[in-house]
C-alpha cells in the first residue's frame, strides 16, 4: 500500500513540477494554450510567474510526502493539493459583457 501511495504522490508532484515550470518560464504560452485561462484577461506576466512559483512549492510538498510518507506530511500534502485543485472542478461562469 505504501508503494502505491508514494507512486501517486510522486506522480502528482511530477505534474505540478511540469505545470509550475511551464507557467514560471513561459507564462504567455500557458496563458494562450490552457483552455479557459484566457477568459481572465488582461494577461499579467507577474501573476502567472507567481502562480508558477506557488505550483512548484506545492510540488515540493508533494515530493517530500512521497519521499517520507509520514502520516501528517501526507495528509498536509494532500490537503494542500485538494485546496489547490478543487476550484478547478467548478465550471467557469460567463462574464458580463463578454462574448
Amino acid at each position: 500500500m505504501k508503494i502505491l501511495l508514494r507512486t501517486g504522490l510522486g506522480l502528482l508532484a511530477a505534474v505540478e513540477v511540469m505545470l509550475g515550470l511551464w507557467t514560471l518560464v513561459l507564462p504567455m504560452s500557458f496563458y494562450a494554450n490552457v483552455p479557459t485561462v484566457d477568459l481572465t484577461p488582461p494577461f499579467s506576466e507577474h501573476l502567472f510567474r507567481d502562480f508558477g512559483g506557488a505550483t512548484l512549492g506545492l510540488a515540493v510538498v508533494l515530493a517530500a510526502a512521497a519521499i517520507c510518507p509520514e502520516r501528517r506530511l501526507v495528509v498536509l500534502a494532500l490537503l494542500a493539493y485538494m485546496s489547490f485543485s478543487a476550484p478547478h472542478g467548478v465550471p467557469p461562469r460567463a462574464h458580463a459583457g463578454r462574448e
